[in-house]
Order: C-alpha cells, then structure tokens, then sequence
C-alpha cells in the first residue's frame, strides 16, 4: 500500500509515474535518428509518461488496473481524433512511485485535491510547495555541480510554477483554478 503522509501539516498524498513504451510503425525522419536506432526501416519507437496523484491508500494490484485504464484511455482519445498510433506493438507499460507530496505536476499545470481550502489556503500551500522544490533542487544541482537553469538528477521540474506572475486559472483568471471540470474531478489547480 501506498498510503497518505503529511509535510508541514499538509496531506501529502502518493504520486505515480505512469509510462508507455512501444514500437509501432513510422517513417525514418534524419532530425529524429533516436526514435528508430537499430530498428528496421518503417518502425520506430514511441513513449508517453504521466504523473497520477490519488487521494486514497492504492495498492500495486489497484495501480496495475489504472495503469491499464490509463493506456485504454490514451487509445481511445487518439482513435476519437482519427491519429491512432499505427500498428503498435512490444507494448511496456509501467507506474512507479516518485514520492508522496501536497502537489502533482502536469502539463503546465499542478493540481491537489480539493478538501474545503480557500483560495488563500491553496495559493499558501503551493508556494510552500514551490518553495520546497526549489531548495530541493538548489541541493542537488550543488551537490551534482549542474548549472541554476538546468533540472537536476532527482530534481523536479516545475514548468513555470516558480514564476508566480505565470499562477492563473484555467479561463486566465486569478489563480487557483475552481472550474467545473476541476470541480468535477474534485480538484484545484494552477495553470502556469
């Protein structure tokens, strides 16, 4: 079981990555030599990773199942948009816990779950969040002697959420995000 923890006083809940690897059937394009190293002419390669917050206690059974919903899914949107991925096959799917926190990154984005907090008690709680993960990554840049603009090894990328000026929601309002899709999915989020 992967179970819920705090920091500072706040939930922190588990994080998964979960990923695809595949192979599937494409063009030999010379700007992208990496997508078809060692493979026969017309495959290549093809990847896709997410991170998945969740609110409860999950256990790896649990994950195993959301792993394959997650991918059906992914299938299913591209097949909707007429752009399935042709032919695919040698099929890696995989999650991983990344680590237990109050926030989960997404595209441009961070999300927590919605338990009664005002806007000002999630602004606050993402601050620290930010602020917790820049300390963690001066470290490890320190520590690895990368240079301040890269991500560090163990590092976390946070898109933009450092840059507060960039926090908005999603109709470009003022942060945070308490839309109906996300008051659907009972979340709050911050677009940056």
């Amino acid at each position: 079981m992967y179970p819920l923890t705090k920091i500072e006083g706040e939930t922190a809940y588990p994080i998964f990555e979960f990923s695809a690897k595949w192979l599937q059937d494409g063009e030999h394009d010379p700007k992208y030599p990496n997508w078809y190293k060692d493979l026969p002419e017309g495959t290549i390669s093809n990847s896709t990773s997410t991170y998945i917050m969740y609110q409860n206690e999950t256990s790896s059974e649990e994950l195993d199942v959301k792993l394959k919903e997650w991918w059906a899914g992914i299938q299913e949107r591209r097949k909707a948009d007429g752009n399935e991925f042709p032919n695919v096959r040698d099929l890696d799917l995989k999650w991983e816990f990344v680590r237990s926190e109050t926030w989960c990154l997404t595209w441009f984005s961070h999300y927590t779950f919605d338990t009664g907090q005002t806007n000002e008690e999630a602004l606050k709680s993402f601050g620290d969040y930010v602020l917790r993960m820049e300390v963690l990554n001066e470290r490890l840049r320190y520590e690895q002697g990368v240079r301040s603009h890269e991500t560090p090894k163990g590092g976390i990328c946070l898109m933009g959420g450092e840059d507060r000026w960039r926090w908005r929601s999603q109709d470009d309002g003022p942060p945070p995000c308490k839309c109906e899709g996300c008051r659907k999915a009972n979340v709050i989020r911050i677009n940056h």
